[in-house]
């Protein structure tokens, strides 16, 4: 009891409240530190379940980007697509909710990390370059033939002009949807919620997904063409 206050009192410290667990019906066997110990078993597929149900009732990145929106909490987190036929390429179902998951993530990969639920999505998901994101960089190999933007070579990664970044963006404010949850170890279940939900742009956990290797070769063709030097503004 004494070892379970005093983490409580040191997460409390860090600005991560464990207590909200209990609202998405998370036992203690999720608690930190527990979690490992737990995959055997039938508390893993119960947790991905719940998790999956909180990250299927997403909000506009309007509402996303108030300030009572996303947290400055370390969390898991689904896009989800409008309208299918905005990525007519990608193998799209849609959920009850009426949408098509496209991706999950995880923000805070490590215990070390600072990275929050706000900084990812709306820093490096929506407004980073193409070479910061995972998703960024899907959306723009399967979007640049079509919307005509020019990849080119910086340094080790292919990237976009910066006009083209800020198309991108509009584009994914006009055409998706995000959820979110608060959680403090999301590395823990990235690898069973990826392979529960099956986004199609995930690569990682997520090798057995039919599109895997049409995504892995749209964002190879997109590196192929990227030019040598930055084109003209």
């Amino acid at each position: 009891q004494q070892a379970y206050s005093s983490r409580l009192e040191y997460n409390r410290q860090k600005g991560i409240d464990y207590r909200n667990w209990g609202m998405y019906g998370l036992s203690v066997g999720l608690m930190p530190g527990g979690l490992g110990r737990q995959r055997e078993g039938g508390i893993m597929s119960v947790a991905v379940a719940k998790l999956t149900e909180a990250l299927s009732s997403p909000k506009t990145v309007a509402e996303a980007s108030l300030p009572t929106g996303l947290p400055e909490s370390p969390g898991l987190y689904a896009w989800w697509l409008n309208d299918p036929q905005k990525l007519p390429m990608v193998p799209l179902t849609p959920h009850k909710n009426g949408l098509c998951l496209i991706y999950v993530g995880i923000a805070r990969s490590r215990a070390q990390s600072s990275q929050t639920l706000r900084s990812r999505i709306l820093g490096k998901d929506l407004r980073g370059v193409i070479g910061n994101s995972t998703l960024r960089r899907s959306l723009a190999a399967l979007l640049w033939e079509t919307h005509g933007w020019r990849p080119y070579w910086a340094t080790d990664r292919a990237m976009l002009r910066p006009r083209h970044h800020e198309e991108l963006r509009d584009w994914m404010e006009s055409n998706l949807q995000v959820a979110w949850l608060a959680f403090p170890e999301p590395w823990t279940v990235e690898a069973p919620l990826i392979e529960q939900m099956q986004p199609p742009l995930n690569l990682s956990h997520n090798h057995n997904h039919p599109f895997h290797s049409d995504l892995r070769a749209a964002r190879a063709c997109l590196d192929v063409n990227a030019s040598e030097t930055p084109p003209a503004s």
